[in-house]
């Protein structure tokens, strides 16, 4: 897939941040690069990314959003990536896209932080979800 995924943090998650390992070890990372700047993560030959961390700015072993590049169409990447949205007060976008939230996600914080109206959130319960959506946009 050729665009950009980007995975944020807002409310009680971005002031605290999420576990670095914790999402680290959602992803198979072939290499890393240097000072935590991000992962290049490969599941097959077909199926690989890059993903592109920003560490929150009080603590670099807490991240607070990550930019995938060119995402890859494993179901593993996609669920790895809703877990993610399932540590806090997470949400994910692309460019055009929709705000893309876990199920259960208060999203008061989110009206109040963003400083323009991206339209209603889409709601997913699995990565498997999530490329459904994908399918249909």
């Amino acid at each position: 897939m050729s665009f950009e995924v980007f995975v944020q943090c807002f409310g009680e998650a971005q002031r605290t941040g999420l576990s670095r390992d914790a999402v680290r070890r959602l992803f198979p990372i072939s290499s890393e690069g240097p000072e935590f700047k991000g992962w290049a993560v490969r599941y097959d030959d077909l199926n690989w990314c890059d993903i592109h961390c920003t560490s929150h700015k009080d603590d670099p072993q807490r991240l607070i959003g990550l930019w995938v590049s060119r995402p890859c169409g494993d179901k593993r990447l996609w669920e790895a990536l809703y877990s993610i949205l399932g540590m806090g007060s997470v949400f994910m976008i692309w460019p055009n896209g929709p705000l893309i939230l876990a199920l259960g996600t208060a999203v008061e914080a989110l009206r109040d932080e963003m400083p323009i109206d991206l339209g209603p959130p889409v709601y997913v319960g699995s990565g498997h979800a999530i490329i459904e959506f994908l399918k249909k946009t």
